[in-house]
């Protein structure tokens, strides 16, 4: 499966330098439901980024995280 979400609709800060580095870029991370996968997921989003992300079998850990970001 493969989901979408876009952080820079959730009103970052741009005091955050991070964020200067990924806004307006675009991620995929795979894995993205669980452990390391799922941190950068959210931190790439909450940050600014476009986020595509990839899992296996964790529909509900998906949907989740779409809730959670937006």
């Amino acid at each position: 499966m493969l989901r979408s979400l876009v952080g820079s609709e959730m009103g970052i800060r741009e005091s955050n330098k991070i964020n200067n580095m990924l806004k307006d870029k675009v991620a995929i991370v795979t894995g993205g439901t669980r452990g390391i996968g799922r941190a950068i997921v959210e931190l790439f989003a909450n940050n600014g980024a476009r986020v595509a992300y990839t899992y296996l079998n964790s529909d509900q850990k998906a949907k989740e995280i779409d809730s959670s970001l937006g």
